[in-house]
């Protein structure tokens, strides 16, 4: 009975300890190690791109609007058929300053017309050429001064020339006028010359109250 006793006390202790073992085993540990991030940070990539910049600038765009170029044409070349006659006006002239006005003028003499006008000052002079090409006829003009000339006292001088060549010389006074003409065959160019000769009052405004053409 003793002995009985004494291997029922061993099993009951051998049950504790084994009881406090199993006990002791499911206690969880903490670990004073802080958990590492596995995973590598995602980086959130930017929309917007990056400026470069350029040590050279921008060049400018192709512009679609072209400057139109000179034109060396002038009013072009009078030609006049046999028979025929053409007047001339201030737009068929080259060499035409912004002294020259194409309008309504009256010369000292004539009711009012259109004429081709240019006022003059006692250092100023002014000039029109017209040119030709393959024509027969012949060139005729008249001159002379307009009534509101600035002064009545001056003399105009007109003067033409043929293929560079002075061919007439006319001086007009407040009242008088003056008629040129030459012959057109085998000529390129006719110009008409005009200044205040002499002694001047102010100024005056000289006319071509007529420019034609005859074939």
């Amino acid at each position: 009975m003793k002995t009985l006793t004494t291997t029922y006390s061993l099993a009951l202790v051998g049950l504790l300890v084994l009881t406090a073992c199993a006990g002791a085993s499911t206690t969880p540990v903490t670990s004073s190690v802080p958990s590492v991030e596995t995973s590598a940070p995602q980086v959130e990539s930017s929309t917007t791109p990056s400026a470069q910049v350029s040590s050279n600038p921008p060049s400018s765009p192709t512009s679609s609007v072209h400057s139109p170029a000179s034109s060396v044409d002038g009013p072009g070349i009078i030609e006049v058929q046999p028979g025929s006659e053409r007047p001339l006006h201030l737009t068929d002239a080259y060499d035409a300053s912004s002294m020259w006005k194409e309008g309504s003028f009256q010369a000292v003499t004539l009711d009012p017309s259109q004429a081709i006008g240019a006022e003059l000052g006692c250092a100023s002079h002014a000039a029109l050429e017209f040119r030709f090409s393959n024509t027969d006829g012949t060139f005729r003009a008249e001159v002379a001064q307009d009534i509101n000339s600035a002064s009545s006292s001056n003399t105009l001088e007109w003067s033409m020339l043929v293929d560079g060549q002075r061919t007439e010389t006319e001086p007009i006074a407040f009242k008088e006028t003056a008629e040129f003409s030459t012959p057109l065959a085998g000529v390129a160019v006719v110009r008409l010359e005009t200044k205040i000769s002499g002694k001047c009052q102010k100024g005056a405004t000289a006319l071509i109250t007529s420019a034609k053409i005859e074939g």
